[in-house]
């Protein structure tokens, strides 16, 4: 009887043990599961994401050319004068000899009337008529081009909006406006015909009132996402996001919504189509493409086992990647703090030796010679050269350590940027180069006035170092809602398409004719974006190989 109640005991025992590894072995698998799941679905948001920039970036260039093609006619006479005789035989003309069309082609004079066009029904016709967006450039004292809602004539097979330039006459005064019709279909035929993302992903563009501009589905076109079908076609979440990013005040990111009761996850990026005016791209696919490939990881009896011996490797390598972390992330800690450590410490002989140096100038200057002074000279440029490398390396430390605090106060914008300006004049002299400022009187925000000017002195210096001698730097500063817009333009040497991802990277220098000439710690770039987002501001940059770069920077009031 008791080496029977043993055996039983040793069969409960066994049977426990038994069950113990099976419910491991699933929760194992359920773990992996999950874990395959939360990855997959990462890398299709970071596939998302790529496909989105691409496509963002291409729009913007195409409506950009779009301007530039529009600006560029509103240049010649007989379009400046808006004789009708003149202006309609030119118009013509100038459709005829677009490389890619720009549609209906329109001349509004300043009287607010058409004088020419290519549709002939418009001639004579009130400009505001068409839409509230004409009377915005009429009224707008600095005649920012403007964009119409995306409409669908009568007759028309696709949607279109029209933009509109700023005309002046010979004596510069503003005369008008020239505007021409950008088809939706040839957006879609140029940059989004042959996107491929997934097995059912695809693309959606939004404009910023919440109209469809572009969908798979046909009859989801020109809907707008708060009315009629399309409401009930999405949820409250795809609308948020469209009612926020349409403004300056969300950036590109990820969401989770339902259309059409299929759960879908996408991201999302804005494109800026005019000077703070954004539409929407979305690149998604159906969460349930995701999770499909989850079934090659089974619960089936045969894989219990192995389960069970998969907990414990997940286990042991778990506890030696969890070992290896912290060992990472004391070595980063270590190399924060001997960063900081090692800049403060450089700042001490620094400030020593400029000083001893201002004193040989100074003090001592007439009893050194000419060959003398210039040693002192060099020594004193390459210190304080040393000086902006140590400041750099400091701030970057800071930056990664999350310890730069921002010192928030009111701040007039417009005497931060002729201050920056100013200081910069010197050395634009010294290469023979121009440098124009152009603000609004008296520009307020809530910011670190500090770190803001090291951002302006950053883009200013850079639009100076890479533009060759004798040309020239824009600085344009304006207000739009609840923001301020910051634009540096040059004429230089610009950068490469494929190489401006790489501005905003740590110690990232792009080679050019001038970068080797002009040098730079390569960490400017990296510090100004840094500082610009903990300020919920945005940093963009626009360039062309050869032409020039524009950096666009905008903050909250």
């Amino acid at each position: 009887m008791v080496a029977l109640d043993k055996k039983i005991r040793i069969i409960l025992v066994t049977l426990g043990l038994a069950l113990a590894a099976m419910t491991i072995g699933v929760a194992v698998n359920l773990q992996i599961r999950n874990i395959l799941a939360k990855n997959l679905l990462s890398q299709f948001v970071e596939q998302e994401a790529l496909v989105a920039d691409q496509v963002s970036g291409n729009l913007e260039n195409n409506i950009a050319s779009v301007r530039e093609k529009l600006s560029l006619a509103a240049s010649i006479p007989a379009v400046q004068g808006a004789e009708p005789s003149v202006c309609q035989p030119a118009l013509e003309e100038i459709y005829e000899t677009l490389e890619s069309k720009v549609g209906n082609l329109g001349r509004v004079g300043a009287d607010g009337f058409f004088k020419c066009s290519l549709n002939k029904d418009l001639i004579n016709f009130p400009a505001e008529k068409l839409g509230s967006y004409m009377t915005d450039i009429f009224q707008d004292p600095q005649h920012t081009p403007v964009i119409s809602r995306a409409i669908k004539p009568a007759g028309a097979t696709s949607y279109l909006a029209a933009v509109h330039v700023p005309v002046y006459d010979e004596s510069n005064e503003f005369s008008g406006t020239l505007g021409g019709a950008i088809y939706f279909s040839q957006i879609r035929d140029k940059l989004l015909k042959d996107v491929r993302f997934a097995q059912n992903g695809f693309v959606v563009l939004f404009d910023d009132n919440g109209d469809i501009l572009y969908h798979p589905q046909d009859n989801l076109i020109g809907q707008n996402v708060y009315e009629g079908f399309a409401r009930d076609f999405y949820d409250d979440n795809l609308r948020r996001v469209v009612t926020d990013a349409s403004g300056a005040g969300l950036n590109d990111g990820t969401i989770r919504y339902r259309a059409d009761n299929v759960e879908k996850i996408a991201s999302y990026q804005k494109a800026e189509i005019l000077p703070g005016k954004y539409w929407i791209v979305l690149v998604t696919v159906p969460v349930t493409e995701a999770e499909e490939a989850l079934t090659v990881v089974g619960l089936d009896n045969g894989f219990m086992a192995f389960t069970l011996v998969l907990a414990v490797a997940i286990f042991s390598v778990a506890l030696a990647a969890t070992i290896g972390r912290l060992k990472s992330y004391e070595i980063e800690k270590a190399k924060d703090e001997f960063l900081q450590l090692t800049t403060h410490q450089l700042q001490t002989p620094i400030t020593t030796t400029k000083y001893y140096l201002e004193i040989l100038t100074s003090d001592y200057k007439k009893g050194l010679t000419k060959d003398q002074l210039g040693l002192i000279g060099d020594a004193f440029a390459a210190t304080e050269q040393e000086r902006i490398i140590v400041n750099d390396l400091l701030s970057v430390a800071r930056l990664d350590s999350g310890r730069l605090k921002l010192k928030r106060e009111k701040t007039d914008l417009t005497t931060l940027l002729q201050e920056s300006v100013k200081a910069h004049e010197l050395s634009i002299k010294k290469r023979n180069q121009s440098i124009e400022l152009e603000t609004d009187p008296h520009m307020q925000a809530t910011i670190d006035p500090e770190r803001i000017r090291m951002v302006l002195d950053n883009l200013i210096s850079n639009a100076s170092k890479y533009t060759p001698d004798g040309g020239s730097v824009s600085v344009r500063a304006t207000t739009h809602g609840g923001h301020l817009r910051i634009e540096v333009a040059d004429d230089g040497v610009g950068i490469p398409a494929d190489k401006q991802k790489q501005l905003f990277k740590k110690f990232s220098r792009i080679q050019n004719v001038l970068s080797e000439e002009r040098g730079g710690t390569g960490l400017g770039l990296y510090i100004a974006k840094k500082i610009v987002q903990l300020h919920s501001g945005t940093l963009k940059v626009r360039s062309v190989e050869g032409e020039g770069t524009t950096f666009t920077l905008l903050l909250k009031k």
